[in-house]
């Protein structure tokens, strides 16, 4: 699995909190899409990994991707641990 792959899959499991809070098809067309046009309109309504997970589509390096990959994983890992009090 590449590192794209990895964030993309972290972001899908955050859907659930979208919907919830009421943004849920902007951010389905962003884990859909994977472009970082869907992901700068997913982080209109949400959290900052959209932003960097439109940082990490974008970027010229593997160094830079993987810089911003991870960064969008963990942001969305911590953005669910605050929506499940832990």
């Amino acid at each position: 699995m590449s590192d794209l792959d990895r964030m993309w899959d972290a972001l899908a499991r955050y859907q659930l909190y979208a919907d919830a809070d009421g943004y849920g098809h902007t951010w389905f067309v962003m884990c859909e899409q994977k472009t970082c046009l869907a992901a700068a309109n997913a982080s209109a309504y949400s959290t900052a990994a959209a932003a960097a997970a439109c940082a990490a589509a974008e970027t010229a390096t593997a160094l830079e991707s993987t810089y911003w990959v991870d960064l969008a994983i963990w942001r969305i890992e911590q953005a669910i641990k605050e929506r499940n009090h832990e």
